[in-house]
């Protein structure tokens, strides 16, 4: 299963970074917007506070689900950390995506934020353990909507996911999905490689490339 999710991802998400040596500077410019957009308005009230205790937040600016029959899901984006002192890290890379089976036709594009809201939830990141749905002890909480009111019932989720999406399929899930570690993309945008820990939990690499998300994400903390 993992394999085929491996496998759609090569078709859902961005290519090999050396493809286009661009694609990791693109993807912060969309992030960013992806961030303002989804922070913005009315139904996302609680974003800031949600945002405020969270221990790293993923941004996937265009995350794909197409499908006949089987289904797949798929979407590059990055990953950002806090230290102790509310200090955001640099961005990691990942891809996120899924397979599923059963009548579906048609296809889709959402903008996909994702709240790390614990430790544990960081380190199996960074240790590519995870599967949403498929991790004993992991909690995530979907959010479609209205995030305002949700608090009692996410406090306890090591991940909640909100999805702005449009298209043919009426909503958005990520039950199943996977989270892997783009370390082509990271080499491209840091100059040589980094692997999530150094990125995110040493933050030992930058580029400032990334400082506009950056402070986006320092004015929204």
């Amino acid at each position: 299963m993992r394999f085929l999710i491996l496998f759609l991802l090569s078709f859902l998400a961005l290519p090999p970074a050396h493809a286009n040596s661009n694609v990791a500077n693109d993807l912060m410019l969309d992030a960013e917007l992806s961030v303002r957009k989804l922070f913005g308005g009315d139904r996302f009230s609680d974003a800031r506070s949600m945002l405020a205790q969270s221990r790293a937040v993923i941004i996937i600016p265009n995350f794909y689900r197409g499908g006949f029959f089987v289904g797949g899901s798929g979407g590059t984006g990055v990953i950002m950390a806090k230290d102790a002192s509310g200090n955001w890290s640099y961005p990691g890379f990942v891809n996120l995506g899924s397979i599923s089976a059963g009548l579906q036709i048609g296809f889709s594009g959402a903008e996909v934020i994702i709240f790390v809201r614990t430790n544990e939830g960081l380190s199996a990141i960074i240790n590519n353990q995870v599967r949403f749905g498929g991790n004993a002890g992991v909690a995530v909480a979907n959010l479609g909507g209205d995030i305002g009111g949700a608090k009692g019932l996410t406090t306890n989720a090591d991940y909640i996911t909100y999805a702005k999406s449009s298209g043919l399929y009426a909503g958005l899930t990520l039950e199943g999905a996977v989270i892997e570690a783009r370390p082509d993309i990271a080499r491209v945008f840091y100059g040589e490689p980094a692997a999530l820990y150094p990125i995110l939990i040493d933050q030992k690499f930058s580029n400032p490339n990334a400082d506009k998300l950056r402070d986006t994400l320092k004015d929204l903390n």
